[in-house]
């Protein structure tokens, strides 16, 4: 039986740090909320358009604040467990079950294992630090070309993350235009 997961210590660490998000995230909405109840916007349609932006904004900020904690938590806790039923990657909120031979591409990153699965468009991040016997384990279940590192890990990296954060730049760059095209406008 193989067992991957983070220590005790990195995930209360990682929940008390979500937490701390949160609260954050809590504070700053609930001070802009006191501060707002100072103005007054009685029929100025710009003042009122600039709070509902402001207050839209929070909003999104508020939803962003608790999906990364969401996030923290749950890659923290990510459990990699293979026996005689099978792979298991499981977290408090998703989990998988299959064979070894699904894992289409499996590289370690810092103190990271990370796995692509066939037919997940999501990838699977488990701590394996220091836990080299049961990583090497892992890594014999793994089918031929699984594994990679070097070059190959450099080039599916590149092919995997490079397009989504070009587009990214790309539209943002395209939206600045817009932006100042309008304002210059007016």
């Amino acid at each position: 039986m193989i067992t991957l997961e983070a220590p005790a210590w990195f995930r209360r660490l990682m929940l008390a740090f979500a937490t701390a998000l949160v609260g954050l995230a809590l504070a700053l909405g609930v001070f802009l909320w006191r501060l707002s109840t100072l103005f007054q916007v009685d029929g100025d349609q710009r003042a009122a358009a600039m709070f509902l932006l402001l207050g839209t904004l929070m909003t999104l900020q508020g939803m962003v604040i608790v999906g990364l904690a969401w996030l923290i938590v749950a890659v923290s806790r990510v459990v990699l467990r293979h026996d005689a039923a099978g792979l298991t990657l499981e977290h408090p909120w998703r989990r998988w079950h299959g064979d070894a031979v699904a894992v289409r591409q499996a590289w370690q990153h810092g103190p990271w294992l990370v796995l692509e699965i066939d037919g997940e468009w999501r990838r699977w991040y488990v701590w394996a630090k220091e836990q080299h016997a049961a990583l090497e384990q892992f890594r014999g279940l793994l089918p031929a070309g699984a594994w990679l590192e070097g070059r190959e890990k450099r080039r599916h990296l590149a092919r995997t993350v490079l397009p989504p954060v070009l587009a990214a730049i790309g539209a943002a760059g395209l939206l600045g235009v817009w932006l100042l095209s309008r304002t210059g406008a007016n």
